[in-house]
């Protein structure tokens, strides 16, 4: 019969183990994204999937600086997409009491996805540097 401990040790695996959705179809990299949203990455404010979501945020930047605002904004659609559904599914709501960590690195994000676009679309390309 197992120990207490191991049942522990078990599902703290179990946590961490990660189950495909099945109501999209997975590319490699909303795969690559959805395993940041495991159970055994929820933690107080989920400060465990912002430090996750940190190099996507550095990719979305690199991308805009390229000009490939196309690609930019499918990343950074991807990324709202998953965070949207896991925190209904996973119940985020009950993890954090005023400061959701994730929302800052998608606010940051947004800023800079929607000013990078405004001054490419309106041309003042020049604003976008300064930035």
């Amino acid at each position: 019969m197992p120990s207490e401990k191991l049942k522990y040790i078990r599902q703290r695996l179990k946590d961490y183990e990660f189950v495909p959705r099945t109501d999209i179809e997975l590319t490699p990299l909303k795969e690559e994204i959805e395993r940041i949203f495991v159970k055994g990455n929820i933690d107080d404010d989920c400060d465990k999937i912002a430090r996750l979501l940190r190099p996507y945020e550095e990719d979305v930047q690199s991308l805009m600086d390229s000009d490939n605002y196309k690609e930019a904004f499918n990343l950074f659609y991807e990324i709202l997409e998953s965070l949207s559904y896991h925190f209904v599914n996973d119940e985020h709501y009950c993890h954090f009491d005023d400061m959701y960590s994730p929302d800052f690195i998608c606010d940051t994000m947004m800023t800079m996805t929607s000013w990078n676009a405004n001054c490419y679309f309106y041309g003042q390309r020049e604003c976008c540097l300064v930035a």
